[in-house]
């Protein structure tokens, strides 16, 4: 599945972090990835590294923009498509790494970005001592059992 779950196992908090963090992850190699890829070369490599990121209508439609639209305006598009297909940036870094687009350089530069992310998002993740975390099981039981209620970021027992 896209989101790393499946039904029998549903996180909701683990729904939203990856979503979240890709946004961010997008945000982060945003302006390298529209300043510094050659659109032509990459869509010509996108199957030859994972057939199931970008269809060939989104190919395509890429394609099309590329007659009408500057590089940097293709690219974006390109980038903000890609992030909705599961392993959107390992694929990146492939493409790149391919001698045949000639792009090796980018490799490091995109995994230096997601470092960065990665230290800082850790950072902001860690739950406050006074905050416990429950998971979406332990909520719902507890919610079904009336034990539950909001208080402003974190939940507590009735006792």
């Amino acid at each position: 599945s896209r989101f790393g779950i499946t039904l029998q196992n549903c996180n909701m908090a683990e729904i939203t972090y990856d979503v979240k963090y890709d946004e961010e992850l997008v945000k982060h190699i945003q302006e390298l990835f529209i300043n510094k890829i050659v659109p032509e070369n990459f869509l010509l490599a996108v199957h030859k590294h994972d057939a199931k990121v970008l269809t060939m209508a989104d190919i395509q439609r890429l394609r099309k923009r590329l007659d009408s639209k500057a590089t940097t305006e293709v690219n974006f598009d390109l980038l903000y498509t890609m992030k909705n297909y599961e392993g959107w940036f390992e694929v990146i870094l492939s493409i790149c790494g391919d001698p045949d687009i000639k792009q090796e350089f980018l490799v490091e530069k995109f995994k230096k970005l997601k470092n960065q992310l990665d230290a800082t998002w850790s950072q902001q993740r860690q739950p406050k001592k006074e905050e416990s975390v429950l998971n979406f099981d332990q909520i719902s039981s507890a919610l079904n059992e009336g034990m539950l209620i909001s208080h402003t970021s974190s939940y507590s027992r009735l006792g």
